[in-house]
């Protein structure tokens, strides 16, 4: 979690297993974008798999979420694999 004095700034998860370190969520509030919050909570969680020997880290994010797949990419992420989802609601 990332404070600001009066609010939280962003939040990010992370899961450990079997020396693979997986992003679940990381958001920031839309009121903070810009400031480097984002940035911040990604190499603390990247801190904290170097110190848990996490031998690979990785991120899922739809495609068409552009924001977050550029973020992914100026911060060192690599496409590895593209999966298509379809829905069917009845």
């Amino acid at each position: 979690v990332y404070s600001l004095p009066t609010t939280i700034g962003g939040f990010i998860t992370l899961k450990k297993k079997n020396g693979l370190g997986t992003i679940g969520l990381l958001a920031t509030d839309a009121a903070v974008r810009g400031q480097g919050i984002g940035r911040a909570l990604l190499n603390r969680a990247r801190q904290d798999a170097a110190i848990s020997q996490i031998l690979a880290l990785e991120v899922v994010t739809q495609q068409a979420n552009q924001p977050a797949c550029q973020f992914y990419e100026r911060t060192g992420f690599t496409l590895k694999s593209t999966t298509w989802v379809y829905h069917c609601w009845l």
